[in-house]
């Protein structure tokens, strides 16, 4: 069994609560939230690292409410965690979505959004690799 902390925040307030030591390190990250992505997914790296070196980081929850962004949304996150990985072989866990009819970060999963589906096959594809 592992353990892990995930967080909401970025900062180093908000990694804070964790202690060093953990089987990984997690974070739910939507495209709502600030600061951008690819800050806050360096800013999170950052003070996890300073936290714990060299981490096991994991995308615990992602997704764009903006349905035409999804594509975009889905293969950033993921390049940046595959990015990740490869500087630091063998220290990423696993890439996880989030989906909510109702809920105002995500919105209903569209089967017929064949771009979204694409995006998330060619993840699933890569993330063989």
């Amino acid at each position: 069994m592992q353990y892990g902390a995930v967080f909401c925040g970025v900062t180093p307030a908000s990694v804070a609560f964790a202690i060093p030591g953990l089987d990984f390190y997690a974070l739910d990250w939507y495209d709502t939230w600030n600061p951008p992505l690819f800050e806050a997914l360096q800013q999170w790296s950052t003070n996890v690292s300073a936290l714990q070196p060299s981490p096991m980081l994991a995308i615990a929850e992602t997704n764009s409410n903006n349905q035409a962004r999804r594509p975009y949304w889905f293969s950033a996150v993921f390049g940046w965690l595959k990015g990740y990985q490869l500087a630091h072989p063998g220290r990423a866990l696993g890439y996880w979505s989030y989906w909510a009819d109702g809920g105002p970060l995500s919105g209903p999963f569209v089967p017929t959004d064949t771009a979204t589906i694409a995006a998330l096959t060619s993840i699933g594809t890569d993330a063989q690799t």
